[in-house]
């Protein structure tokens, strides 16, 4: 006899519900056998689809660390560039100041 049972998640009651039809079965025509046969591939399909929703989830994690990484390294390079037109700015600013003080560049080659 099935006893009553709390269900706290809706998993639980899936589960529930899918060992219950084929119990109720078993019990009318009498085949434990076949029950218990259903009821282990039933436990086998649900082990393989819970290692798959693991193996998901390990990824998930890989690829959210990975876009981290990824996103440092796109504000490294943006902070690298903006350093970058700082110093351009700078060396053309000193060019101008070069140019206006001495006129060429001719003394350095003579």
């Amino acid at each position: 006899m099935l006893t009553r049972v709390v269900v706290t998640n809706m998993w639980h009651w899936r589960i529930l519900k899918m060992v219950k039809r084929p119990a109720a079965k078993a019990r009318v025509k009498g085949h434990g056998k076949r029950f218990s046969k259903s009821l282990d591939a039933e436990l086998s399909v649900l082990r393989v689809e819970r290692e798959k929703e693991r193996e998901l989830l390990k990824e998930n994690r890989s690829l959210k660390s990975h876009l981290m990484d990824t996103a440092e390294v796109v504000h490294d390079a943006g902070e690298f560039l903006v350093r970058l037109r700082e110093a351009e700015e700078a060396a053309a600013a000193a060019h101008v100041l070069f140019k206006l003080e001495f006129g060429s560049y001719d003394f350095l080659f003579s």
